[in-house]
Parts: structure tokens; sequence; C-alpha cells
């Protein structure tokens, strides 16, 4: 028994190394949740029409953020591996190009979506609605360059090992977000009040700042500045490009695919009545929330991982993530077990909508620790550049087991809520599986980093 513990566990400085870098991310992605928060607040306190606009555009925007977010995680594994070897130059001529290509996916994203404004019209919302929602959706649209552009620093930042940087930039943003939105929503120091149309402008501003500040932080630290003495002209090439294109589409065609399957589980549940939509956001929240830690670990292995050579180093990396993810997780679907009454009621009063959550709640906590342990894969997959095999994977947990087993659960076998959160159970579950299967394969056949 104590020989099978030891094999279980790993030497404490795998768990401190990813404690270190996964505290940071953590933290922006928290400060990122609750300014998200913040703003619904704050344009909530306008009325329901304003915050329905600001939803309508919002979520419009949000799957193609998440696309190009995606695209900029290929550049980590790249850098972290170049670091690693000592390779500087290497390392800023990856650099180089993501930043190219960021931009260019960026000025792409940001451009179509405003092209698309006319559309807007065609979705089936109420005119006035649509109205409020268009110069909203324009600036959060444009919003999505700059933010680009700041994901190329910060994944390079990751790539050589510094989480710290990206998160202070990230939580200062917030808070002038949350300034900005009091001074331009409501009219403060002398501004016309703009209402929802100035949560969009806050957004952009802070999002413009984002890269800004990193750029010259960038320059006014040897440490890091150093790396723009490589920069050339001659250094931006289609085939770095490309390898940065190959490694990271596949990873936002996962993410999408991934939200793809959020989304349709919501569209179920409204099919079912707006009691349960309620409820299904409620969940939804706060486990996206809760999250956030996971992710952040999920992350730090990445890092982590790129940075190794050994084999041995590369699964106690990611067994130290993932037995930190599961136990985090456990802790979580506890509290949705004994308290998710508790905190839908934090949500919402009506009790048909707390009682739906609470039970909606019970098989969120089933799948905590599989989704823990399946994003912490997938982060150790990445680390080694292997995104494609996921990707399928992806596509077919997702669009073939996960929305369908939903459809059948809950309407064919008329299981409702439950059931249609049982096909997210599965596919997740499912995912944990071939996530680490794929992992253990890749370390045990030395394929590393592709």
């Amino acid at each position: 028994m104590a020989t099978r513990l030891q094999n279980f566990f790993v030497n404490k400085s795998y768990y401190k190394s990813n404690i270190l870098l996964a505290t940071p991310i953590i933290l922006a992605n928290a400060g990122q949740g609750f300014v998200s928060v913040v703003d619904n607040a704050m344009v909530g306190r306008l009325g329901a029409d304003p915050l329905a606009a600001a939803a309508f555009a919002g979520v419009l925007v949000l799957n193609t953020m998440v696309f190009g977010m995606g695209m900029s995680y290929g550049l980590t594994p790249l850098v972290g591996k170049a670091y690693s070897a000592g390779n500087d130059r290497q390392a800023a001529f990856f650099y180089q190009n993501s930043l190219s290509l960021n931009t260019i996916t960026g000025a792409i994203l940001s451009l179509g979506l405003i092209a698309a404004t006319p559309l807007l019209d065609y979705m089936g919302q109420q005119a006035h609605i649509v109205a409020m929602a268009r110069p909203f959706y324009i600036l959060i649209a444009a919003s999505i360059l700059p933010y680009m552009i700041f994901l190329s620093f910060k994944q390079f930042m990751e790539g050589i090992g510094n989480t710290t940087v990206a998160m202070g930039i990230t939580i200062f943003c917030n808070l002038l977000n949350i300034f900005l939105n009091w001074v331009l929503i409501y009219g403060k120091m002398g501004i016309p009040a703009m209402g929802a149309t100035g949560a969009a402008l806050a957004t952009l501003i802070s999002r413009i700042m984002m890269p800004l500040i990193f750029w010259i932080y960038l320059l006014t630290h040897h440490k890091y500045g150093r790396y723009f003495r490589f920069f050339r002209i001659r250094n931006l090439t289609k085939r770095c490009h490309r390898q940065l294109l190959a490694i990271g589409t596949p990873i936002s065609l996962q993410m999408v695919i991934e939200m793809f399957a959020l989304s349709m589980t919501a569209i179920m549940m409204g099919w079912i009545g707006p009691k349960s939509l309620a409820a299904n956001q409620i969940v939804l929240t706060v486990m996206s929330f809760m999250f956030m830690v996971s992710s952040g670990i999920a992350g730090a292995v990445t890092v982590l991982v790129s940075h190794s050579i050994r084999a041995r180093d590369i699964v106690n990396y990611a067994k130290a993530g993932m037995q930190m993810s599961a136990l985090y997780m456990f802790a979580a679907s506890l509290l949705y077990i004994f308290a998710g009454d508790t905190i839908a009621s934090l949500f919402n009063s009506d009790p048909e909508v707390i009682a739906i959550s609470a039970r909606v709640f019970l098989i969120a906590a089933i799948f905590e620790i599989s989704d823990g342990i399946q994003v912490t894969a997938l982060g150790a997959l990445r680390g080694i550049a292997d995104v494609l095999r996921p990707m399928i994977y992806a596509v077919v947990i997702y669009l073939f087991v996960n929305i369908p087993v939903g459809y059948l659960l809950g309407f064919v076998l008329e299981l409702g809520e439950e059931g249609i959160w049982t096909g997210f159970l599965i596919g997740v579950t499912s995912a944990a599986i071939l996530f680490n299967l794929r992992l253990r394969d890749r370390v045990r056949q030395r394929r590393l980093f592709v």
C-alpha cells in the first residue's frame, strides 16, 4: 500500500512549481470574471432592455473571441521549448510572428463582425433591442483587435515562465474598466451618460490599454525587452505563421466546439421553459467561475510541460496538476451537493428556479472531478503541441455524443433538465478518459513534441 501511495504522489517540487505559475493565471481569470459580473450589474441598473441589448450583442461576439483566444495559445509551447533550450533568438522569432499573426487575426475578426452588423436585424430580436445593441456590438467587436495583440504578449510571457505580469496588467485594466463604466454609463465627471454603450466603450478603452501597458513594461525591463532586439522584417515568414496556425487552429476549434455544446445545452433547457433556462444560467455562471482554478492549473501545466525535456518530468507535472485540479473540483462538488439551493437563491428568489438549479447542481457535482482532469490533461497535451487529436476527440465527444445523448435523455426519455445535463456529464467524462489515454500514449512512445 505504501508503495502504491508513493507512486501516486510526486515530489512536492512539482506541486509547488504548478501553484506558483497557476496562481497569477487564476487571479487574472477571476478578475476578468468579476468584471463581467460587475458589467452586467451596472448595465442592469438601467433596466431590463439595456441589459438584454448588452447580453444579445455580447453573446454574438463571445464565440468569435474564444476562437481568437485559442489561436493565440499556439505560441506558448513553441516559445516554452525554445526558452528551455536557451535559444532566445528562436523564442523571439516565434514571438514576432505571433504578434503579426494575432494582429491580422484580430483585424479580420473585428472587421468581419462589424461588417455583419446589418444581420442583427434578422435575428428575431425586438427592433428597439437591436437599436440599443448595435453601438454596443460595434464597440465590443472593435475591442477584439487590441485584445488579440495583448494575448501575444501574454502567451509569450507565459511561454518563458512568467505569469505575474499579465495578471497585474489584467487586474489593473479590469479596475480601469469598472471606473470607466461608472463614468460613461451613468455620466459622471462632466461626461454625458451613454448607458449600455458606455459599458462597451469602457471595455474598448481598457482593452486598448492592455497591450499598450504591456509593451511599455517590456521595453522598460531589459530581461524581457531584449527579445525585441532580435526582431527583423525578414523574420516574418509564411512558414512560421503556418506553424503557429497548425497549433492554434485546432485549439480554437476545440474551444469553440465545447462552447457550442454548452450553448446547445442552454438552448435545450430553454425548450423546457424559461425557468429551466434561468436555472441553467445560474449553474453555468457558478461553474464557469469555479472552473477558473482548474483552468489556471492547466495553463501552468502547459508551460511546465513545454519546458520539460525528460518524459518523467512531463508525467509528474501532468500528474501533479491533475491531482490538484481533481482535489479542488471535489471540494466544488461538495459545495454543489450541500449548498446548491442556497447558491441558487443568491441569484433568483423563484422557488421553482431554485429547485431546478439544485437538481442540475447535483449532476454537475458528479462530473466536476472529470472536468478538472480533462482540462489539465489537455493542458499537458498542449505543452507538447499535440493539439490535432484532442480537437478530433472534442468533435466526436461534444457533437456526436454529448448533444445527441442530452436530447435523447432529456426529451425522448423525458428526463428533463437532469437528462440534458447528463449528456454533458458523459461528454466531459469521455474527454477526461481520452485525453489521459492520449497523453499516456505520447509519453510511452517518447513523442513528446511535435
